[in-house]
């Protein structure tokens, strides 16, 4: 859209366990510098369950010498279940490397019976390619939403 702004539309396929769904939506980026935001909308649809809502945010915010905070939540509803988890954490990044972070977050569960929560924790490590390396949004899909299980 402009020089810090960025919109976009995605979509995948998701397969685990004889499974298979698509998901498909629309996303928007904002760069403010010492950070980004960014937002999607979305669906996920398959042979087995009605059309499930997908949505979520991000927020980053960059410290100083490569420290970085960061911010995600993310979120289905279908009928009267819910799943979500949020999480924050903090990430290094080396100046032409690798990015290295941990997390911690808590997922929710609402099946329409119970209400079931969980903590989790992750680490993680990547690495992008090229003069303008990464992207401008981070991986969509109804699997995303499922890393921590209550």
């Amino acid at each position: 859209i402009d020089n810090a702004t960025a919109a976009g539309l995605f979509f995948g396929r998701d397969s685990a366990n004889d499974q298979d769904g698509n998901t498909f939506g629309v996303e928007v980026a904002y760069d403010f510098g010492l950070g980004t935001v960014d937002g999607y909308l979305g669906r996920y649809n398959d042979d087995d369950l009605d059309d499930v809502s997908i949505y979520g945010a991000a927020a980053t915010y960059d410290l100083q010498n490569g420290f970085a905070i960061a911010a995600n939540f993310d979120g289905l509803s279908v009928d009267d279940r819910s799943r979500s988890q949020f999480e924050v954490g903090g990430f290094y990044q080396l100046v032409q490397g690798p990015r290295f972070g941990a997390t911690i977050g808590r997922a929710n569960l609402d099946d329409g019976v119970a209400d079931v929560s969980e903590m989790f924790f992750g680490v993680q490590a990547s690495i992008a390619i090229g003069p303008n390396g990464g992207t401008t949004f981070g991986r969509r899909g109804i699997f995303e939403i499922f890393q921590a299980n209550p």
